[in-house]
């Protein structure tokens, strides 16, 4: 009798261990599926023409802040003034309809350490004149997903002689919007 007894609370054990867990994946079930979730962007809009004003109002500097074609917007727009250790830049964040990202840093008074430290390692031989006042920096083996300066547009004269001041941008989108942003940024940038 004991014998049976055993076997019956030993059956009932697995037979109520099944049910718990029928239960536990039938709640969080109902938890996923008829809880709301906020789908909406986390990444706060900025408004860099803003900033663009105020930097400007303090200091000697003339920032691109470029009007925006439909659809694209601004995440992020840092301005890091010139000090012992780094380079005077302005840096915005462009994002667009489908979330392709387009980074722009402009600087003054570069050298070519700081060029070549915003390329990343191996950029020298690989960077190649697209245009007349255009180079770009492609990397050779693309990472998946992809890094943000997987493509360095350069707008300068002569790269040769790493002065002076310089516009990038950068990212890992198509030539497409690339182009376009390069085209916004142009009709904002001194000397263009």
């Amino acid at each position: 009798m004991s014998d049976a007894a055993a076997k019956r609370r030993a059956r009932q054990t697995v037979r109520n261990l099944g049910w718990s867990l029928l239960a536990s994946f039938a709640l969080v079930a109902v938890m996923v599926i008829a809880l709301p979730r906020d789908e909406s962007n986390r990444i706060e809009r900025v408004d860099h023409i803003k900033i663009a004003k105020q930097v400007e109002a303090s200091t000697d500097y003339d920032l691109v802040a470029p009007t925006l074609p439909e659809g694209w917007w601004v995440s992020n727009a840092t301005w890091t003034p010139d000090t012992t250790s780094t380079t005077a830049n302005w840096t915005i964040y462009f994002i667009g309809p489908d979330n392709q990202f387009v980074g722009m840093t402009q600087a003054w008074d570069i050298d070519a350490t700081w060029l070549f430290t915003q390329l990343g390692d191996g950029a020298a031989p690989n960077v190649e004149r697209i245009d007349s006042d255009w180079w770009q920096y492609t990397v050779s083996e693309p990472k998946n997903p992809p890094r943000m300066r997987d493509v360095v547009r350069i707008y300068r004269e002569n790269l040769e002689t790493a002065e002076g001041d310089a516009l990038l941008l950068f990212g890992a989108e198509s030539e497409a919007d690339f182009d376009l942003i390069a085209s916004v940024v142009l009709k904002d940038y001194p000397g263009a």
